[in-house]
C-alpha cells in the first residue's frame, strides 16, 4: 500500500513538473517580440529600396514632392551626378547616383531614441550578428548592419533623434 502511494506521489510530482515545463516553453514561444518593441511604428521597409532604380522608386513612393539634381562631392574624393527625391513633407529623402538608390535619409524631428532594436524595427531591418556599433559625440554609427544595409548612422542629442541615414552602397561615400 505504501509503495502504491509513493509511486502515485512520484508520478503526480513528475506530471506536475512536466506540465510546468511545457507551460513555460509555450509562453516563451508565443512571445515573439520583447515588450520594448511592441507598438513600434514602421516608417518604411528599408530593404525594399536596396539599390532600386529611379523608376522603381517612383513606382513604390509615387511622384516626389521635390526632385533635385546636383553634384555630390563625396568624401572618397570623387564627384557624382546625384538626384535627391523628397517625400513626406521633406522628412524622407532618397539619394540616387548612377540611376540607383544609394542612401535613404529620414529627418526624425526629435523623435525619441529608445533602443537600437526599436530603431531598426522602424525601418524593417534585422541586424546581422556581425553588426558593429560605434559612437562619438552626437553620432551613432552601425556597420555591417545586414546584407542589404551596410551602414546606418544616427545623429541624436539627449535621446532625441535628428537624422537617420541608411546607406545601400558604400562606394559613393
Amino acid at each position: 500500500m505504501i509503495n502504491k502511494r509513493l509511486a502515485l506521489l512520484i508520478f503526480l510530482l513528475f506530471v506536475f513538473v512536466l506540465v510546468g515545463c511545457v507551460a513555460e516553453n509555450n509562453d516563451s514561444e508565443t512571445s515573439t517580440q520583447p515588450a520594448a518593441t511592441v507598438g513600434v511604428k514602421q516608417i518604411i521597409d528599408a530593404n525594399e529600396y536596396f539599390r532600386i532604380s529611379e523608376k522603381e522608386l517612383v513606382a513604390l513612393k509615387g511622384k516626389p514632392e521635390l526632385k533635385d539634381s546636383w553634384n555630390f562631392d563625396s568624401s572618397n574624393g570623387k564627384k557624382y551626378k546625384a538626384i535627391t527625391y523628397t517625400y513626406d513633407d521633406g522628412n524622407q529623402e532618397y539619394l540616387v547616383i548612377d540611376s540607383k538608390v544609394v542612401r535613404f535619409t529620414y529627418y526624425a524631428n526629435d523623435q525619441l531614441y529608445t533602443t537600437d532594436e526599436n530603431l531598426f524595427k522602424q525601418f524593417g531591418i534585422l541586424p546581422s550578428d556581425e553588426m558593429k556599433k560605434s559612437s562619438g559625440g552626437t553620432t551613432i554609427k552601425f556597420n555591417s548592419v545586414s546584407e542589404k544595409v551596410p551602414e546606418v548612422w544616427v545623429t541624436e542629442a539627449d535621446n532625441k533623434i535628428d537624422t537617420i541615414k541608411i546607406t545601400y552602397d558604400l562606394r559613393y561615400f
